[in-house]
């Protein structure tokens, strides 16, 4: 059943606000009538399995909160060869930080790897919130401070860590999303080819027996 809080492009279902606040709410105390002007500026969009968000090159311009489905972020080479970034299940957000403050051609491709549900909000919106009222400046500042922490986590399993402990470290991560995502994807964020992690995970089975 739709909840009570409706977008210009879609119905917010109660779940979904649910969700909101499990995401938003932690990072900072939020006034009532500035989270129901919040809620009244989402709108909700659908994406089908392969379906993009933003493809490189076009404008970034919301903040999505992946309500249900998954979806990955990833870079494309000039030659078409694909890198993925991270991915983004349910009760995670996305859009490309980068690539919305900088306000030119995106350098990052968001698509769904199943049919997904978001929540987006424009960031042109959310960043007036934040000159408005200090507890959305707090929300951006926390959200900046874990990506940076996942950036910095990143860039240390890329530069010290093996492929398999690389691989080691996602599965920790993923758990049962592992199985829901493509191999060729899981194989382009670790940094190797497909064949490569297949043979990191037959030596894996080995072990385990």
């Amino acid at each position: 059943m739709p909840g009570k809080y409706a977008g210009t492009a879609g119905p917010l279902r109660d779940t979904d606000v649910r969700l909101l606040e499990q995401l938003i709410k932690p990072l900072a105390p939020i006034p009532d009538g500035e989270w129901r002007t919040f809620l009244s500026q989402c709108t909700v969009r659908v994406l089908d399995d392969g379906e993009h968000l933003l493809r490189q090159g076009d404008r970034a311009r919301d903040i999505a909160f992946v309500c249900h489905g998954l979806l990955r972020e990833y870079y494309t080479t000039e030659g078409g060869e694909e890198f993925t970034r991270t991915f983004c299940p349910a009760g995670t957000a996305t859009g490309s930080l980068y690539d919305l403050m900088v306000d030119a051609p995106a350098i990052t491709g968001i698509q769904a790897l199943e049919s997904s549900r978001l929540v987006l909000q424009s960031y042109r919106e959310f960043d007036a919130a934040c000159a408005r009222h200090p507890s959305w400046a707090q929300v951006a500042r926390r959200s900046a401070e874990q990506l940076y922490v996942r950036k910095v986590r990143r860039e240390y399993e890329m530069l010290i860590m093996s492929a398999a402990e690389r691989y080691a470290a996602l599965r920790l991560r993923l758990g049962d999303l592992e199985a829901r995502i493509p191999q060729r994807h899981i194989a382009s964020h670790l940094g190797i080819t497909p064949e490569h992690l297949s043979r990191i995970r037959r030596t894996l089975r080995k072990k385990a027996r």
